[in-house]
């Protein structure tokens, strides 16, 4: 590998990536020739002198001084633009107040350098060791005990009504995809060795090509292998505790940065008005988060017009969410939703095999991980399975209920949190009872440490299973805080 320290801006100019792939194709040359295999080697010398660039001397016709001399020419490079950022910076600080305003309002970031292991709590001493610590602590996950789909299944199916509208399978054309690209501007990059940065330059030619190949993948149900390289950075959650330096991988989160030509196809189908319709048929209409319309808003006007009438609020929150949702599950889940079968199957393709290659820092594995038990948080198709598994749970919970005696709560579902209101203690109670047992059903885990209810008045907690007078209720990712103030919410 090239031994130029790795970039830490999200996108590179195309100087600098010929730099690095020449960098790159210097090195397999030294490697070869290292194992023994001259012949290969020189095969390999060839190949990387076929595309010289002109800025650089001519080659030598040493490998290893050639890869020295383009290293070096690297570096300066990248000297150069980061000296170019520092610059364009400054001027923008210096044009424009809010600007210097919100920069220095920005909270700091945690600071840490090692990570503690996860059974003994030992702290790493180098950054190979703290991500052995993170794998040990994504493994406990990963490596769970496999979820029979067949039951799991049975309870999404236990209160579904039949779908009656298919998802019609249509035509990805080029001018989405080309737009997809162009909103990924300036997006961390993938592991398929393309940027949006490159793409965007693609001429509509080359977009009409790449469109008849992503049709014939989904066909097929089949997508490229290296579609399954997803790369896994941890970056400290904002409540975190920093000890000594070194920080808990539980205080760490997850960001999966999958390639980007598949963010590019996963964006096109999803936000695609024929996936939008076929969503339509079947979302609740308590649902809220990635559906067309309905976000934050929608969902905090729902819980704002319904605590005003009833007295108790709960909130539930799913654990590490997208990491414990099975990703056969969730392909069967849209199966039996009338998705197109060789798209769920595509899909499947790269959920079911991925590699994830852990990164902390600049650091990264010398080996991926294989994960076939977590759906990639980072895929824009992620939300709609996530939002099509609950869909069969909320039925499901409201079967329970009505068969428990209680009337149904008013429920707000944002993707992993839910929330409803009450109308007594018991119907609080029993609903959550509910829904920690279809959680459960279909290999999901619910955070214990968020399960929170708020009081809105005080005399409404009766004499059974007294409760605080108020619990602070934060509504997960909405970013919300509920209290009591003066007798209502």
């Amino acid at each position: 590998m090239c031994k130029t320290a790795p970039r830490h801006r999200q996108h590179c100019t195309f100087k600098e990536r010929k730099l690095r792939r020449l960098a790159g194709r210097l090195q397999e040359a030294i490697r070869q020739e290292g194992l023994g295999h001259s012949q290969l080697a020189q095969q390999c010398y060839r190949h990387a002198t076929q595309h010289w660039p002109p800025q650089c001397a001519p080659p030598s016709g040493s490998a290893v001084l050639d890869a020295q001399r383009i290293e070096r020419d690297l570096a300066q490079l990248c000297s150069d633009e980061k000296t170019a950022a520092l610059t364009d910076w400054r001027q923008k600080m210096q044009a424009d107040c809010r600007a210097v305003s919100n920069w220095v309002a920005a909270p700091a970031k945690p600071q840490f350098s090692a990570i503690l292991h996860p059974n003994t709590g030992v702290p790493s001493d180098c950054r190979t060791t703290a991500l052995e610590h993170l794998k040990m602590f994504w493994q406990d996950i990963w490596q769970r005990p496999t979820l029979n789909v067949n039951e799991a299944m049975h309870t999404w199916r236990s209160a579904m009504p039949a779908i009656s509208t298919p998802h019609s399978q249509p035509t990805i054309q080029p001018l989405a995809l080309k737009n997809q690209s162009m909103k990924r501007q300036g997006k961390a990059c993938g592991l398929d060795g393309w940027s949006a940065t490159e793409t965007n330059a693609w001429t509509m030619c080359i977009w009409n090509s790449f469109a008849v190949l992503v049709n014939h993948w989904l066909c097929q149900g089949q997508l490229p292998s290296v579609f399954r390289n997803i790369k896994q950075v941890h970056l400290p959650k904002e409540d975190c505790t920093v000890t000594c330096d070194a920080i808990a991988a539980s205080s760490l989160r997850l960001i999966s940065i999958q390639p980007h030509l598949w963010r590019v196809i996963a964006g096109c189908t999803a936000s695609h008005q024929e996936t939008k319709e076929w969503v339509a048929a079947w979302i609740p209409r308590e649902f809220h988060g990635g559906i067309a319309g309905r976000g934050v808003h929608t969902a905090l006007a729902c819980l704002d017009s319904a605590m005003y009438k009833d007295d108790f609020l709960a909130s539930l929150d799913l654990q590490k969410c997208f990491d414990h949702v099975s990703p056969q599950l969730a392909c069967q889940v849209l199966r039996e939703l009338r998705f197109p079968h060789t798209w769920a199957a595509a899909i499947e393709s790269i959920w079911c095999h991925q590699s994830r290659w852990l990164q902390l820092f600049d650091t990264s594995l010398s080996e991926p991980v294989p994960v076939a038990s977590s759906m990639p948080q980072g895929d824009a198709l992620a939300p709609m399975a996530l939002n099509a598994v609950t869909t069969g749970l909320f039925r499901a919970h409201e079967l329970a209920m009505s068969r428990a005696g209680h009337a149904q709560p008013k429920s707000t579902i944002f993707l992993d949190d839910r929330s409803f209101v009450c109308q007594t203690q018991a119907q609080a109670h029993a609903a959550i009872d509910a829904w920690q047992q279809l959680a459960h059903a279909v290999g999901m885990k619910e955070n214990a440490g968020k399960t929170k209810i708020l009081v809105r008045q005080q005399k409404a907690t009766g004499t059974t299973c007294p409760l605080p007078t108020f619990w602070f209720l934060r509504l997960g990712s909405l970013g919300l805080i509920f209290a009591t103030i003066g007798g209502r919410p």
